[in-house]
């Protein structure tokens, strides 16, 4: 005779089996999901003319790198007024911290990180300075890498960062491109809302004169920071 109760709790103890298999897997793609972004995140300095220190998130087209991020940032004051001195100079300071997961960046969250500074480029022979704390103060411009090019070829974002200067950057689009920031001394091109952006025409060429170039015919300063290798 068929044993209908003994029939359920077999079927019940398959489905609870089952469960507790998938489990696992999809605790792991969840954390897997949080924690994609971890990785080094190098950054470039920049610096505008009341002496404030911004690092600039170097952008890659792959993940985990593929967004666009600057902040306003804080060093001890004794490293500090070495990296303004090598900045006023327009020497390269690199910064390359600890692992983090860029997901801080991107949600605008103020955070310590441990960092190594380089005179230069971190990956091209730079010159490693020391290494200390780094303080990312304010989110001050965060923009995915995106795939579509403008109507004009180029789209230049615009971001006040005190009373008298603006910080604009480049917005990286498809392949092959680049990465251009720079600071507009006593102009501001924003509306009363704040950031704001421009359509220019892009350049015919990657060359770095050719960009430096097409960013003056669109009445903008010379970049403190041009990259053009990295997105080929």
């Amino acid at each position: 005779m068929f044993n209908t109760q003994y029939a359920l709790s077999g079927l019940m103890a398959i489905l609870l089996t089952s469960a507790s298999m998938l489990q696992p897997a999809s605790a792991n793609a969840d954390a897997h999901q949080q924690h994609n972004l971890m990785g080094i995140h190098g950054m470039v300095l920049l610096i505008d003319s009341e002496q404030n220190l911004y690092a600039n998130h170097l952008p890659l087209y792959r993940a985990p790198h593929n967004h666009q991020i600057v902040y306003s940032i804080g060093l001890p004051e004794e490293i500090k007024q070495n990296v303004t001195s090598m900045l006023a100079t327009k020497q390269m300071v690199t910064v390359v911290p600890e692992p983090f997961d860029l997901t801080r960046m991107i949600d605008g969250e103020a955070f310590a990180v441990k960092a190594d500074i380089y005179q230069g480029h971190f990956e091209r022979d730079g010159k490693k300075l020391l290494s200390t704390t780094l303080t990312l103060d304010k989110q001050v411009l965060n923009h995915p890498v995106g795939a579509n090019r403008s109507e004009s070829g180029m789209t230049v974002n615009i971001t006040p960062i005190n009373s008298k200067e603006s910080l604009y950057v480049h917005k990286i689009d498809r392949q092959p491109g680049f990465d251009a920031l720079g600071v507009l001394v006593n102009k501001n091109l924003t509306n009363s809302s704040g950031a704001s952006s421009l359509e220019c025409t892009a350049p015919k060429d990657l060359e770095h004169q050719t960009i430096e170039l097409a960013l003056k015919d669109c009445g903008l300063s010379a970049p403190v920071y041009l990259e053009t290798k990295d997105f080929q």
